[in-house]
């Protein structure tokens, strides 16, 4: 026998907006999460009204953003690994908004997000996977499968993460592929001075979270051998993480103290893009990469791995220039092409300007907005 909350989600869905509640573990100014905000903030408020709920902690910008939009968020300030608390609390919480549809958003948040959903009766389940995620085990796996049967469809952000979900757990039912979209603030270039370089430097930039998925270890290696060759070379570390005190120290010990610059957390990164000579991404996974993507936007050169889920997005030597991420050789040798051939490379990035330009939020958010409704009528 259906629940009350079914009964009277679907008996009101004719006359009033489709609800849709996300769940998320955290607000951190993060690539999922970003994406989270732009989704929300931009759907149609005529047809959705949606709210956020995250496990863990929020952030500053983003829930700005949200209460901006009038967006409702609440925070359920998870504190241990497993939380059967706060599982409850947000069954609780579904319960009384009872939303048409729980949108959950990576691991942890589509574990204890599905699971509420299902013991609150929710009508529909939406999941997104971010990553190829090669660092889920057995049981991860085991969780997402027996998660994946009660899920009306799972949104991957490439068509790699896509491969690697139906891989990993086999036939999911709907699996669609949205895209992310890339939207740049405004922002000045930043002067060249306040990174610690001048204009006769040559400006290597990474971007991202200071994890051991960004691989910013080789990075320093193969700095460290393509450097002596090219000694105006700077490398410029922006972003935070739980491995910058290691790779601060590893840098010192490499001897490239002087040369690398950790620059922490910037929230003007399209700023320091605009003044740099060109960024290397050399993780060993992603999903669909927001810093690859306004690097290709804002025209500034790009040497990446090869990986499916940059491939996807960059053929070698037409949109950048590619390496072996677990290769610190290859690495290296791709930071001296990159530095000795400027003109192949200015050309590799007008060719992938024009290519990020078909990922634009407009069209993402109308994909959501067109899965919602679908979802809503059992497609």
């Amino acid at each position: 026998m259906p629940s009350v909350y079914h009964v009277e989600a679907m008996n009101d869905v004719a006359s009033s907006k489709i609800r849709v509640a996300h769940v998320i573990a955290t607000l951190d100014d993060a690539g999922a999460e970003r994406q989270m905000a732009l989704l929300v903030t931009r759907l149609d408020p005529s047809r959705f009204s949606p709210s956020v709920f995250t496990l863990v902690r929020g952030g500053d910008r983003l829930e700005s953003l949200l209460a901006d939009a009038g967006v409702p968020h609440r925070c359920l300030s998870k504190r241990h690994k497993c939380s059967p608390g706060t599982l409850l609390q947000l069954r609780s919480l579904l319960r009384k908004e009872a939303p048409h549809i729980v949108h959950t958003w990576l691991f942890t948040a589509n574990t204890y997000g599905r699971i509420a959903a299902m013991l609150a009766g929710a009508p529909h389940i939406v999941a997104s996977e971010r990553a190829e995620d090669p660092w889920k085990g057995p049981l991860h796996t085991l969780v997402d499968i027996a998660l994946a049967r009660a899920t009306d469809a799972v949104v991957a952000n490439s068509q790699a993460v896509a491969d690697a979900v139906r891989k990993r757990l086999g036939p999911v039912g709907r699996l669609q592929v949205i895209h992310n979209g890339v939207e740049l603030p405004h922002s000045p270039p930043v002067p060249r001075q306040e990174l610690g370089a001048d204009e006769k430097d040559l400006i290597c930039l990474f971007a991202g979270r200071l994890e051991p998925q960004k691989n910013v270890v080789r990075l320093l290696k193969a700095f460290q051998m393509a450097s002596p060759t090219h000694p105006r070379l700077r490398l410029l570390i922006a972003g935070d993480g739980p491995l910058r005190n290691e790779l601060e120290t590893l840098a010192r010990d490499l001897g490239i103290g002087d040369q690398t610059r950790f620059l922490g957390y910037r929230k003007d990164l399209p700023g320091i893009m605009k003044s740099v000579d060109f960024l290397v991404l050399p993780s060993l996974w992603e999903g669909m990469s927001n810093v690859l993507l306004e690097a290709m936007l804002l025209g500034l050169p790009v040497a990446a791995s090869r990986i499916p889920s940059i491939t996807e997005f960059m053929e070698e030597g037409r949109e950048g220039l590619l390496f072996d991420p677990e290769n610190v050789q290859d690495i290296a040798e791709t930071i001296a092409k990159a530095v000795s051939t400027p003109d192949l490379l200015n050309e590799c990035a007008s060719r992938a300007r024009s290519r990020a330009n078909q990922y634009d939020v407009d069209s993402m958010v109308a994909q959501y907005e067109r899965l919602y409704s679908e979802v809503m009528k059992g497609g």
